[in-house]
């Protein structure tokens, strides 16, 4: 794809405000395996190669590409996330379908400022990662340690082993462009089960729902290294992780939701939706799931992360459909007591 020259110039400024020239040697060199000097002599100074480093690579139509890899090592650069929105890098969801995030008021403040909302959901993108098991089974992980993953006990239920782990991986940064380009993952190793807790005979039909906080179908992995304090890219901010609580908020009746998922083992994907029904160990919402979203953070309209989905029913076991999900605070105070420091 090719921008057009007011975007042009937005990158342009803010790769400048954002990189020195070594880092910007060392970003394309690992990332995009592109030489600087290929595309314009050292002799000139920053503004010059800059601005011809965003004309090359839109004159290619692969100005995707870069703004990919400086997002990726500038997360927190609002600018950044915005024109990776433009390039299709991050496909939120239609206009009209933000209605949904509709909550109660909180110190007569209403919505968020757009910036900071792209700025948290960047940050939370970077935690999202798809976990592989055996190279053939796959679900939803989100990274909420320096290297711990929650997901779903079921996920990882057959490669238990004792404590330890077989042939998990969970893959971050696995994204698709708009024009359908795959961003290659950052794969690492899941070694062992820091805590757990299984799922309830009841959560696989539709009714009745448990309400036994015994059975939370959640899995801590304690991965091979240390993700949350290493960049993205060479370079680049760290990766962070999304934090949780044994405080966070309730879902409540009606309230909006995201979720970011790897449905069908896809790139990463963002769906909305709302709660519709809850007990004190469960809550039932509209997004839209598949095979593989098991694990899936489920967010509040300010990128609180409030439950995680495991499962859904759909007719003729529940007309209309529904998706199932479980409270955080539940897991977090259930880890905590299982010795997982979070």
């Amino acid at each position: 794809m090719q921008f057009e020259l007011a975007h042009l110039n937005r990158l342009d400024d803010a790769i400048g405000n954002a990189f020195d020239q070594d880092e910007l040697e060392v970003l394309l060199s690992r990332r995009l395996n592109q030489r600087f000097e290929n595309i314009v002599s050292a002799t000139k100074n920053a503004t010059f190669r800059n601005r011809k480093l965003v004309e090359f690579y839109n004159r290619a139509q692969q100005i995707e590409q870069l703004v990919a890899a400086v997002r990726d090592a500038r997360p927190s650069v609002p600018e950044f996330t915005e024109l990776a929105e433009a390039a299709g890098l991050l496909t939120l969801p239609p206009h009209e379908a933000l209605q949904v995030l509709v909550r109660p008021t909180q110190g007569g403040k209403i919505g968020d400022d757009p910036a900071s909302f792209r700025r948290k959901l960047a940050a939370r993108e970077n935690s999202l990662c798809r976990i592989r098991i055996g190279g053939n089974r796959h679900g939803t992980g989100i990274l909420i340690g320096e290297a711990l993953v929650l997901t779903n006990f079921h996920v990882v239920e057959k490669a238990i082993d004792g404590d330890a782990l077989r042939d998990v991986v969970c893959q971050f940064d696995f994204r698709e462009t708009e024009a359908g380009e795959i961003n290659p993952p950052t794969s690492i190793a899941a070694v062992r089960v820091a805590a757990c807790s299984p799922y309830s005979p009841d959560d696989l039909k539709a009714e009745p729902v448990t309400q036994s906080a015994d059975f939370l179908d959640y899995a801590i992995l304690d991965l091979s290294g240390k993700v949350a304090s290493k960049p993205i890219v060479d370079g680049g901010e760290l990766r962070g992780h999304t934090s949780v609580s044994h405080l966070a908020p309730a879902p409540g009746d009606c309230q909006g939701i995201l979720i970011l998922q790897h449905p069908n083992a896809q790139p990463m994907r963002v769906d909305l939706g709302a709660v519709t029904w809850r007990n004190n160990v469960r809550v039932r919402h509209t997004a839209n799931t598949l095979g593989g979203s098991s694990g899936a953070p489920v967010f509040d309209a300010e990128l609180t992360l409030i439950a995680l989905h495991h499962a859904g029913y759909e007719w003729p076991n529940l007309d209309p459909p529904i998706n199932q999900a479980v409270p955080i605070s539940l897991i977090v105070a259930d880890a905590r007591a299982k010795g997982v420091a979070l």
